[in-house]
């Protein structure tokens, strides 16, 4: 404030005051600010090297953390001279660039200034259709010139630019595109952007609404000649012909083919051959409707005797039929211990094919041998597996976490209430050997059925299995499962005999669902008498974790009732209340 004071001293002072008066002021406030950056200097961010300021910086451009990228970096350079210098130096912080094709001119500025200071970086580069779109008239002439008009042009605020233009300039820098557009974006993009450059190895293209009846189909132009290591399509009719896709690709997407209504899709075999020579691929996802429908017999699925081998393939994701999903999983030749997710959108699963569709994951995943120890997480419509040392997530923490399960299968079409018949076949497909390396069972879905037709099997399945959570879900019936011999023969051994830890609710012991029965007495009698009958089978002890689901702390009152009621139960094992 000083500085500011003297400052309008000699904006004010008198004609006949000297210029040495003035000079004397003018020194003072160099003194003022060089203090003043002296005790800045003092903080700790300020001690920070400039190397290690700028990987901070690029820390905070990664994805998810800051949706507009190209604001970023002019919020830090407004915070002091020096990181204005420092963010302008640094040509990275400038790379990744979201745009729409038409924008204001003070945006049109932005991405210039952009451009201009990413000179020397590889652009990561996102282009989506002018939201305003639909209020402009777009002109396109036969070269490079898309010139837009808006419905109030003499209001300079609603002038847009189109940006096609901007990026066709630098598009031998880029070397990574998103292209989410409409369709007659999608036109102008591919006429100025070629795909075919050197420097591009990742791309994504989406088109974004229907066509027009005039409009022919999308087809992605040719690549097969490119570099492109990541390629990702969403509403396309690929041109299926014997090598569409550069054999340079290590991952592959498709997806979206039902937006045009394409009365005819691939065939297998235009299918097997498209996929044929990608040896470098270690991410295989094909999505809904890419596969060729069929109308769910195997006597309509062709023979074919080639085979489609990825040497390098380590993840498989696949979308649609359960017969189709089967039939191509037969065709694959992977490594050992690749991993496969599937989500089938059967609206009822014919019990005869799920053998099959077994036989053919477990032949890619080699999950009875390569995999060892695992997590089985079993809800109403999902099936995950998990490798021993992974954090299982709840279901909502999932969505935002990295796929990194070994095999999941997901009923899409499956009602989450909880049908008996859908949840009877769920159940059935764990009542195979290759659940015998399940150590954990985790149920992740509280309306997931605690019946004991359906766990039986699936308990006899696991015959090694050292824990079962169910944070949630209200599992009655184990004592009537653990706590009898199992009825099939030799009919003297009891259900998991290695089981160890045993985490549930709190409620599920401390609540009776028949009000008659007084859950202090008949309902933890029925937990002692398991523990006990077990212990004298020679099983071994289980540690009970009773997880408190009450939204609120429990009062004192309420910890001495449990405990009260748990005095019983803690003379015949180990108990944990968490």
């Amino acid at each position: 404030m000083a500085a500011y004071g003297f400052l309008w001293q000699i904006l004010v002072s008198p004609p006949h005051e000297t210029i040495e008066s003035q000079k004397e002021e003018s020194e003072e406030i160099i003194q003022i600010v060089n203090q003043k950056r002296k005790l800045n200097a003092l903080t700790p961010v300020e001690c920070l090297p400039n190397e290690l300021l700028a990987h901070i910086f690029v820390f905070a451009m990664q994805p998810r953390r800051y949706y507009e990228k190209l604001r970023f970096p002019y919020w830090l350079s407004h915070v002091c001279s020096r990181w204005r210098e420092l963010v302008i130096g640094m040509p990275v912080l400038w790379s990744t660039i979201r745009m729409h094709t038409a924008v204001s001119g003070v945006r049109y500025a932005e991405l210039e200034h952009a451009f201009e200071r990413s000179s020397g970086a590889s652009l990561h580069i996102s282009l989506s259709s002018d939201p305003e779109y639909r209020h402009a008239h777009i002109t396109r002439s036969e070269d490079t010139t898309v010139s837009i008009e808006s419905e109030d042009p003499v209001n300079p605020r609603n002038i847009r630019h189109s940006t096609l233009e901007l990026l066709a300039r630098r598009s031998d820098k880029v070397r990574s595109l998103y292209l989410s557009l409409q369709y007659p974006d999608y036109v102008d993009a591919l006429r100025l952007i070629p795909l075919n450059g050197p420097q591009l190895l990742s791309l994504t293209v989406r088109i974004s609404d229907r066509r027009s009846p005039h409009h022919k189909e999308p087809d992605i132009p040719d690549i097969s000649t490119s570099h492109l290591q990541h390629l990702s399509l969403d509403g396309f009719c690929i041109p299926w012909t014997t090598s569409p896709f550069p054999k340079s690709l290590v991952t592959l997407r498709i997806d979206g083919c039902y937006i045009f209504n394409l009365s005819k899709g691939p065939s297998w075999q235009e299918l097997f051959d498209a996929l044929q020579g990608l040896c470098q691929l270690t991410e295989l996802e094909l999505g809904w409707r890419v596969m060729p429908e069929e109308d769910g017999h195997d006597s309509n699925l062709p023979y074919i005797e080639s085979i489609v081998s990825f040497p390098q393939l380590d993840v498989v994701r696949l979308e649609g039929y359960v017969l189709a999903c089967a039939y191509l999983l037969e065709h694959l030749v992977t490594p050992p211990s690749t991993r496969l997710s599937l989500t089938i959108h059967d609206e009822e699963v014919d019990p005869a094919v799920i053998p099959r569709l077994l036989a053919s994951f477990t032949s890619i995943t080699n999950i009875e041998r390569e995999l060892g120890p695992f997590i089985l997480d079993v809800s109403v419509t999902r099936i995950t597996v998990w490798h021993i040392d992974k954090v299982v997530l709840s279901l909502l923490d999932r969505f935002d976490a990295p796929r990194d399960e070994h095999f999941g299968i997901w009923m899409a079409e499956i009602d989450n209430s909880g049908d008996n018949i859908h949840t009877e076949r769920m159940f059935g497909m764990c009542s195979y050997p290759w659940v015998q390396g399940a150590r954990e069972i985790n149920i992740s879905d509280k309306d997931t059925s605690s019946n004991e037709t359906f766990w039986r099997p699936v308990l006899r399945a696991t015959s090694h299995l050292q824990s079962i959570r169910c944070d949630e879900m209200q599992f009655r019936t184990l004592p009537s499962l653990l706590g009898v011999p199992d009825p099939v023969p030799p009919c003297d051994k009891f259900l998991v005999p290695s089981l160890s830890k045993l985490r549930i609710p709190l409620s599920t012991i401390m609540r009776s669902e028949d009000e008659e029965r007084s859950p202090a007495e008949r309902q933890i009698e029925d937990w002692c008498e398991m523990f006990r009958a077990r212990r004298i089978a020679g099983c071994m002890d289980i540690r009970l974790e009773l997880r408190d689901t009450r939204r609120r702390p429990r009062l004192d009152s309420e910890v001495q009732a449990d405990n009260l009621q748990l005095a019983r139960l803690r003379e015949v094992t180990e108990i944990v209340i968490v």
